[in-house]
């Protein structure tokens, strides 16, 4: 249950979204020879969310409230000032700005992009306040934390998961052979995760593809460069520049995503696998590619939602990589309170992320593999639903998942 002051920071949140001038005064800034001093004992915290495309949903609807609430528990009379920036990050930044000068002594950034962002950074480092990143990087040398999931390990594990299932063959749930035709599909080229999860694709399929000389991959897009690889006769995975920019789909469009596939589906109607950045583009794709290859094409995503659930059960989907949000978000709270007293940040980081010449602190937390053999355990046994809804949604269950 919300306190009067809970509510009450929630409305200065609403007020700052729609962008009405606001008059706070809650931050008291500490010592100004300390580096982000404006962060000692601050209770004004600025939380700017992107809202691009289809994830618009999970900002709101998820991150937010539990960020919210773990920020209400843990710091007395906070002012907490909400934003979104319906995918212009020039709005990002006039948000930030505004921020700023009613009084955000803390700012969490999920920024539309990694690259313009760097000016919110600027912006806040000429008032001495911090700026944590959250979920996606900000290219800054002078951010303060950067915390997500990791992303290299997102791309890994589904290349892993695809390399395993077509190794089963025609045992395998989807009766993959030795030789399958391949499709990527990957995010909006500002995110600087996209990078992450293409380099976890590639390192992990081009590492399999020379130690397994039986495994044949072929890529249908995007394109390998086929003139490039070792003097031992090892593939070096790179894409052509033709398709290297193609197979990003601007802010994480389903609409896009799935046009691509289905433009593909009718050049080649052979495709066995497309491993897919994250779950609202595949939402997309798996109602487009038709009923007849519908649970017949191996298909990825990230993030974990009930819908996610429904297609794994019916087989249209294979798997994906569940990021708790109560993960994340009490992990940030935890870097805010850090911020707040003057404590360092090395007992929270457990990586570095270089930017330039410089390595940012960062916690880069681990996503959970989700499949139809561990459902259970995972998003349903966290709460985001019940057996029993999901199996009173679903209308096929071929493998007799539900009791």
């Amino acid at each position: 249950m919300f306190s009067p002051r809970s509510r009450g920071a929630y409305l200065f949140a609403v007020i700052g979204w729609l962008g009405i001038p606001i008059i706070i005064t809650s931050c008291r800034p500490g010592s100004q020879d300390l580096p982000m001093s404006a962060a000692r004992e601050c209770n004004d915290i600025g939380i700017l969310l992107p809202a691009t495309g289809q994830e618009s949903g999970r900002w709101e609807e998820k991150d937010y409230p539990k960020m919210e609430r773990e920020i209400i528990d843990s710091i007395p009379e906070v002012t907490i000032r909400h934003f979104n920036a319906n995918s212009n990050s020039v709005k990002q930044l006039e948000q930030a700005k505004l921020a700023l000068a009613q009084g955000s002594c803390i700012l969490v950034v999920v920024p539309v992009d990694s690259t313009e962002a760097s000016k919110i950074v600027d912006a806040a480092e000429e008032k001495g306040v911090p700026v944590i990143a959250y979920d996606r990087f900000i290219e800054n040398n002078n951010l303060s934390f950067y915390i997500t999931f990791d992303s290299e390990e997102v791309g890994a594990a589904q290349a892993e998961y695809a390399i395993a299932e077509i190794k089963k063959g025609t045992a395998g749930q989807y009766q993959l052979g030795n030789e399958v035709n391949l499709v990527l599909i990957n995010g909006d080229p500002k995110d600087g995760n996209t990078e992450r999860i293409e380099r976890g694709w590639l390192t992990t399929l081009e590492k399999e593809i020379n130690t397994d000389k039986e495994l044949q991959i072929n890529f249908v897009f995007p394109r390998i460069d086929e003139t490039k690889g070792t003097a031992e006769g090892d593939r070096i995975l790179e894409f052509i520049p033709e398709d290297s920019e193609q197979y990003f789909m601007n802010r994480w469009s389903g609409d896009e995503a799935a046009k691509t596939v289905q433009e593909l589906l009718n050049q080649n109607q052979n495709i066995q696998v497309i491993l897919v950045a994250n779950d609202g583009m595949a939402h997309s794709i798996i109602p487009k590619i038709g009923k007849d290859k519908q649970g017949k094409i191996l298909i990825t995503g990230q993030d974990g939602s009930f819908l996610t659930a429904v297609y794994i059960v019916q087989g249209y989907q294979a798997m994906t990589l569940y990021k708790p949000i109560d993960d994340i978000a009490n992990e940030t709270v935890r870097v805010i309170r850090a911020l707040r007293n003057g404590y360092s940040l090395d007992s929270i980081a457990n990586s570095e992320t270089p930017n330039n010449d410089v390595a940012i602190q960062s916690l880069l937390l681990d996503p959970i593999p989700v499949t139809i053999d561990t459902l259970e355990q995972t998003l349903i046994k966290d709460g985001l639903f019940t057996l029993e809804t999901l199996c009173q949604t679903v209308t096929s269950d071929p493998n007799g998942f539900c009791p």
